[in-house]
């Protein structure tokens, strides 16, 4: 008898551990990643969500949605501003928030059932968490509006775990939201959705709660769709594709599936054949149907337009819309586990091999982190302007020692190089706001148009060589000045007529007006 309940506490101990140590080495690999890529690089995206938080830290909502679309959020954006008060910069604070983002919904469901006292289950969702390749973890701390429908999502889901009185208002309300700010939460929803409508479909509270939750995302989403359609169309410039879906796409996925789940289809497939083995073992028959459906259609929206759209850089991945996958492998093992019973020596044993699997795939992955983001920086079929942090901030500096020296507080853009957009987004919030960037052709931020127009300035500073490049012969009647010429072309023109006309009438850029 004593012998049993000392291998009862040892093997409880020793589940209990490897949580910990899990969750230690979780903590280490992102600070691994944030430190040699996270914090190190930046882009056009996440230099908007600097430019949301900057906003929101001045008291202006400009915009529902991520800037200039009716689509995506800013909420890592704002939720970075407490590590803005705390001294961190944006380039630290926003990809910081974003891993804390797309760590919580793992965290929190292993919480949950490591306090239930199922340990088993705690380290199947850590195993989750970390058994992906390096380019779903460099994907996952990417502040681009990936993760947050996850983030929110995975708040909710614990709510609904807690099984207290108000779990179903939890649920829906983060949820929700979820599903408004990043569609393809809807497949983290869906099963949780169907298999409580089943348990629950006789009690009232199920759907008074539920419809209840659901109203302030609904009351969001209907101000967005009232924002961009009705009251300002023209902030809508970077359009949704629409819902365009062609077998042949579906077809050359479901042949390249690896490409759209972040090169781990193997992974992916072994996972969802060991839920099924449970289901159809326990003769969990509708489970088993919701689970199939559910991954049925998202192979089907592989036949997408806007699932093709991508590359092979993680920067503008195949695979960023699917970067739900292992959450939802995770939410689909707390569905299914539970319901089978392992011993405690069948329990050890699952769990040490997946700790050895873990510790040779982390090993492995570690070994090539270097290469792998040397690879993505150098990778030539990236579409997003990408820039080291100390290279937006010297040449952030160097623009604004420019402006102070020449006493110009404008410069306009062309955006013909890849830094273009990354600087007319950084410039102004490092400078406090004492220098204006105009994109006048290609600029998310349009409420910036009207000032600018109507400062009326005598003078600015163009980057770009118009004359030699464009053949702009007008401009030579302009009194001028090369600043910088080194393939970098900065010069100071003194306005002839208004900014308005001088912009579409000789530089041949058509200005969006708010």
């Amino acid at each position: 008898m004593q012998q049993k309940l000392f291998n009862k506490f040892y093997s409880e101990n020793y589940l209990k551990a490897l949580v910990f140590i899990l969750i230690i080495y979780a903590t280490i690999e992102k600070l691994i990643l944030y430190s040699k890529f996270g914090a190190v690089y930046t882009d056009e995206d996440q230099c908007v969500l600097w430019l949301a938080a900057d906003e929101l830290m001045h008291g202006h909502f400009r915009e529902p949605s991520f800037f200039g679309q009716a689509y995506n959020s800013c909420l890592e954006g704002w939720l970075s501003i407490p590590f803005l008060f705390l001294g961190l910069d944006f380039n630290q604070a926003i990809p910081l928030t974003t891993i804390l983002m797309s760590s919580v919904p793992f965290l929190l469901l292993s919480y949950h059932f490591y306090k239930e006292k199922q340990y088993l289950i705690s380290i199947v969702i850590l195993f989750c968490f970390l058994v992906f390749s390096l380019d779903y973890k460099l994907i996952s701390i990417l502040p681009r509006g990936f993760i947050t429908g996850l983030f929110c999502f995975g708040i909710g889901y614990y709510f609904l775990l807690k099984k207290s009185k108000y779990s179903f208002l939890g649920f829906a309300f983060f949820a929700g939201f979820g599903f408004a700010f990043n569609e393809m939460s809807f497949f983290l929803i869906l099963p949780v959705l169907f298999i409580h409508l089943k348990e629950n479909y006789k009690l009232k509270t199920f759907y008074l709660q539920s419809l209840l939750g659901s109203l302030p995302s609904l009351i969001y989403k209907l101000y967005a769709y009232y924002f961009y359609n009705i009251k300002h169309p023209e902030y809508n410039y970077f359009v949704k594709p629409k819902f365009e879906w062609n077998l042949q796409n579906l077809k050359n996925s479901i042949s390249h599936l690896d490409d759209w789940w972040f090169n781990d289809f193997t992974t992916l497939f072994i996972c969802l054949l060991s839920l099924l083995f449970i289901l159809l073992y326990k003769k969990e028959y509708f489970k088993m149907i919701v689970t199939l459906t559910t991954f049925a259609l998202i192979v089907f929206t592989l036949g997408l337009a806007r699932t093709q759209e991508g590359t092979d850089s993680i920067l503008f991945s195949k695979s960023r819309l699917f970067v739900f996958l292992p959450l939802l492998l995770a939410v689909l093992y707390s569905i299914t586990l539970p319901i089978i019973s392992f011993n405690l020596k069948k329990q050890l044993a699952i769990a040490t091999t997946l700790l050895l699997l873990l510790i040779h795939i982390c090993f492995n992955q570690q070994a090539t982190l270097s290469n792998k983001i040397e690879k993505e920086i150098a990778n030539p079929n990236k579409i997003v302007s990408f820039l080291s942090v100390k290279d937006v901030y010297l040449l952030s500096y160097k623009y604004i020692y420019i402006c102070q020296s020449t006493k110009n507080n404008l410069i306009i853009y062309d955006c013909t190089r890849k830094e273009d957009i990354i600087l007319a987004i950084t410039i102004p919030i490092i400078s406090k706001n004492k220098i204006k960037t105009c994109m006048p052709a290609y600029d998310r931020r349009l409420w910036t148009f009207s000032p600018i127009l109507s400062s009326q300035p005598e003078k600015i500073l163009v980057s770009g060589n118009f004359e030699g490049r464009y053949n702009r012969e007008s401009l030579k009647s302009y009194k001028r000045q090369v600043i910088v010429k080194d393939g970098d072309w900065l010069v100071e023109y003194y306005l002839k007529k208004n900014i308005n006309k001088t912009l579409e009438e000789d530089f041949q850029l058509p200005i969006r007006i708010h």
